[in-house]
């Protein structure tokens, strides 16, 4: 990022990338929501114990791990630049896109460079997290309200519509039905020109293109809309596009099919993967990714100090818990 320095103004660059841990009751909405990895924590029972927070205990504890931390950087630096510099257009991974390939990239790719176990572990992680980010952003009431409405513009039978005939469809829903109830008037009619009002202004936010029919009402263009609104929802379909593969003859899918494994209470943030949880992401180019004999519990942490082996490169080595 660059800044002035100095009294003769000199641009100097600085690299201000650091990544943050935010906390907050009841969740993160909006646009930190959208770039934050999620974790749902949950308030710690009674009596239960857990290890030392204090600085004292962390940084003695912690010791290890930031020498290993630091020879791994070291180390891999030029592994993963060509990692780096080798990546597709699309990506390594095209089934994960837009903030969701900005948030997991940098993970993905060390997971990539410590074999196909971790990256396909990872990738059951990248895909639960996905769909659980879904769910959250489909409870804001903004984000119900607009799938409500491409819900109810998906249905019109017409090629155009005004906001006064959504009314009907969107009144029952959850995401419009109390708006819609609240909207007040001198008579019925009035009532509906007030609920119009309050669609045609959800639908202003979106600066859809509309031009006047011929009763003098704004009217929109069916597939135009559809096309904004779909663009401004979750897309986490349960059976996501699998990448395609580089190398389509040596590439096969893998189901996750193994058992449950636990993991402690006290370390890391986890999440409990069941039998039916597979991977919808298959990496693409190189050899095939087999999942079957690796764990299905899965955590933030877990990738980094769960999985033993050793990594080279060149003719340096790291070993230990990567």
């Amino acid at each position: 990022m660059p800044r002035c320095e100095g009294d003769a103004h000199q641009v100097r660059w600085f690299d201000v990338y650091s990544p943050k841990v935010f906390a907050a009751i009841g969740g993160l909405t909006g646009a930190l929501l959208d770039r934050c990895l999620i974790i749902h924590m949950e308030k710690a029972q009674k009596g239960s114990v857990r290890k030392s927070t204090r600085l004292r205990a962390l940084g003695r504890d912690g010791k290890n791990l930031v020498l290993q931390l630091e020879a791994y950087a070291h180390q891999a630096t030029d592994a993963l630049r060509q990692l780096y510099e080798a990546e597709p257009d699309c990506g390594y991974w095209p089934s994960i896109t837009d903030r969701e390939a900005e948030l997991w990239g940098p993970l993905l790719t060390h997971a990539r460079l410590a074999g196909p176990d971790a990256e396909a572990r990872l990738l059951v992680v990248v895909d639960k997290f996905s769909e659980d980010k879904a769910e959250i952003k489909s409870a804001d009431s903004k984000i119900a309200q607009t799938i409500a409405l491409l819900d109810a513009i998906s249905v019109h039978p017409d090629t155009t519509f005004t906001p006064s005939e959504l009314i009907s469809a969107l009144i029952h829903t959850d995401a419009w039905g109390r708006p819609l109830a609240e909207a007040k008037g001198r008579d019925d009619e009035s009532v509906r020109v007030s609920q119009a009002a309050k669609i045609g202004y959800s639908l202003r936010n979106f600066r859809l293109p509309n031009k006047k029919n011929g009763s003098g009402n704004k009217a929109y263009d069916r597939e135009a809309a559809m096309a904004c609104l779909a663009a401004h929802v979750p897309q986490n379909p349960p059976n996501s596009p699998q990448s395609p593969s580089m190398d389509p003859p040596e590439m096969q899918s893998a189901e996750n099919n193994t058992s449950p494994e636990g993991t402690e209470a006290t370390e890391g943030f986890g999440i409990q993967l069941t039998q039916d949880d597979k991977p919808n992401h298959i990496a693409s180019a190189g050899d095939a990714v087999d999942s079957s004999n690796s764990p299905s519990t899965a955590a933030v942490g877990v990738l980094a100090c769960r999985s033993k082996g050793t990594l080279t490169t060149g003719n340096e080595m790291v070993e230990g818990e990567i």
